[in-house]
């Protein structure tokens, strides 16, 4: 619901395959990631990736939003 409500009109559909994507990725990368930082003996280093992660993600959704969108009008040709 929440996806729904934050997604443009029109595209929930594509919004919702995007956060479900990232959800699948983060889970298959997370864990590979955090068990390699943790079999380095530097467990302290999981809170600091997850920070990176999570500024990226709002760096990305601010790059996202700030683009112009594009109209979806066709232009018409003048009749002569």
């Amino acid at each position: 619901m929440m996806v729904r409500n934050a997604a443009p009109p029109g595209a929930a559909g594509r919004a919702f395959g995007i956060v479900s994507t990232g959800f699948n990725f983060g889970g298959i990368v997370s864990p590979l990631l955090f068990g390699w930082i943790m079999d380095q003996h530097m467990p302290h280093w999981v809170f600091g990736a997850s920070v990176v992660f999570m500024v990226l993600t709002v760096l990305l959704a601010l790059v996202t939003e700030s683009k112009p969108q594009a109209s979806a009008v066709a232009v018409q040709p003048q009749p002569r």
